[in-house]
């Protein structure tokens, strides 16, 4: 596969994927770090877990950044390619990763609809970029990719695009002054529809590999 890849790229495409996917990680790993600058100082120790809204919040955030981290990293390994369009895309990738820890701050200091709807804004649009980018490189014909390259791009864009929708009809939801329970019935609506789509696709998977081994008669 890279050696296919690498017959598609020329050497100073593939330097800058490299130094793309560097500074992305450096971005990435920027963020986590600022995660921690939204967490307040209780009153009192007990406070910490009495009220650990903050901590919840904060340990939610990592997650969604470590998994916009690896979604990124399996993009560079086989569905980008360094034109114009994807450049710009990753960019504007990388300023919605870092406002979900700005946004996050707001949140934490306000925590109003404003605040919650610009939070889930930013981790839907960093999804959603996500799966376009993966999109794109799937029908770019200068990228070589076999039936089943293909097939897991598709269904991981697919799962993706579920997850970054979700979060910007969260979004919608919370700037239009629905209540928190609003929120979080679309939040578990999409994790839900994600979940089943992944079962889906992986059950579908097995069937075809078990359907493979069968001898033909």
């Amino acid at each position: 596969m890279d050696d296919a890849r690498a017959a598609v790229k020329p050497p100073r495409h593939e330097h800058t994927v490299r130094r793309l996917e560097t500074f992305s990680d450096i971005v990435i790993a920027f963020t986590l770090s600022q995660l921690a600058f939204t967490l307040k100082v209780p009153r009192a120790s007990g406070d910490l877990l009495a009220h650990p809204i903050h901590i919840v919040t904060f340990v939610a955030s990592f997650a969604f950044v470590c998994a916009l981290w690896w979604l990124h990293h399996r993009l560079f390994a086989r569905y980008f390619y360094p034109d114009t369009p994807s450049v710009l895309l990753n960019f504007t990738f990388l300023a919605a990763t870092v406002f979900v820890a700005y946004s996050l701050l707001l949140v934490s200091t306000f925590g109003d609809d404003v605040s919650l709807g610009a939070y889930f804004a930013s981790i839907g649009l960093a999804y959603s970029l996500l799966a376009v980018l993966i999109a794109k490189g799937l029908r770019d014909p200068r990228i070589q990719l076999d039936d089943a390259d293909r097939n897991d791009g598709a269904q991981l864009a697919r799962r993706i695009g579920i997850g970054g929708g979700g979060c910007l009809a969260s979004a919608l939801v919370a700037l239009f002054g629905g209540s928190p329970r609003e929120v979080m019935a679309v939040l578990a609506a999409t994790l839900a529809a994600t979940v089943f789509v992944a079962v889906r696709q992986r059950l579908a998977r097995r069937r075809a590999q078990r359907e493979a081994k069968e001898p033909v008669p």
